[in-house]
């Protein structure tokens, strides 16, 4: 059940190039003095997948924030593992959400079912704009 998480193998669509159908949210990371953009493409089970450039440490912890409807919201999350797939793509960093009681955890719960919810908007719009390119 854990191995199934992002921390270890997260769901990347990596064959969806058109920026348009991909599900990613745009984060920033907090790494010491640096604010670093980055990607968040898998948000599950309390955990995600954050693609970063810069190197960071496993056990290392950092604060991201995303923009969710015009406002930003903050987690903390812990590097659990490290992956580099290919040189000149960022690192795949899997981490944990720490979550500091009840409102962080509505927080993650509002986050993961919005990027649901885009998840599946996305897919829906994409099979349309492929059926009107047919006709």
């Amino acid at each position: 059940h854990i191995l199934s998480s992002p921390l270890f193998y997260p769901r990347v669509n990596w064959w969806e190039y058109d920026f348009r159908y991909r599900h990613d949210l745009v984060i920033i990371a907090l790494l010491g003095e640096n604010k670093v953009e980055g990607r968040l493409n898998d948000l599950r089970r309390g955990a995600g997948c954050i693609i970063l450039f810069d190197e960071i440490e496993i056990g290392e912890s950092f604060n991201i924030g995303i923009n969710q409807d015009d406002e930003i919201i903050s987690f903390k999350v812990e590097v659990m593992s490290k992956r580099e797939h290919s040189p000149g793509r960022g690192h795949n960093y899997g981490v944990k959400f720490l979550l500091d009681g009840p409102n962080d955890q509505r927080k993650l719960l509002t986050l993961t079912k919005s990027w649901q919810e885009e998840h599946r908007i996305k897919k829906k719009v994409k099979i349309t704009d492929e059926k009107q390119s047919r006709i």
